[in-house]
Parts: C-alpha cells; structure tokens; sequence
C-alpha cells in the first residue's frame, strides 16, 4: 500500500463569477480589465484585495442600475 502524499493547495481568490466575456477591455460578469484578468496570478495579495474591492462595486452599481424598480 503506498503512503499517502499531504498536498497543499493554493487558492486565490477571484471576483469571477464565471460570466467571462469582455467588452471593451472590460469583463461583463466581473469589471476586472484584461490586463487584471490575465495578470491576476501575479499581483500581490493587496493589490487583488483592492481590485476585487473595486470590482464588487461596480458589480453592485451594475445591478442597481440594469433593473431598475
């Protein structure tokens, strides 16, 4: 029986909501830009904090904005 191997996994976190089509440089589902989108895996921690903090936003001003009441 062989030995089992402990693996660590990395997660980053991501404002992808799996809506990946980008318009104008920018992603519908998400607002990140295709350079944020493609240089995610090396930003640093504060600087992806920052960008989804800014990408939550305009999700939210999105929505409140596309179905209006």
């Amino acid at each position: 029986m062989g030995s089992l191997k402990s693996k660590a996994i990395l997660v980053i976190e991501s404002p992808c909501i799996g809506v990946c089509i980008l318009v104008t440089g920018i992603c519908i589902g998400c607002h990140r830009t295709t350079e944020q989108v493609s240089n995610w895996l090396y930003f640093t921690d504060e600087e992806r904090s920052r960008i989804t903090e800014e990408c939550e936003i305009k999700m939210t001003q999105t929505q409140s904005t596309d179905y209006p009441n």
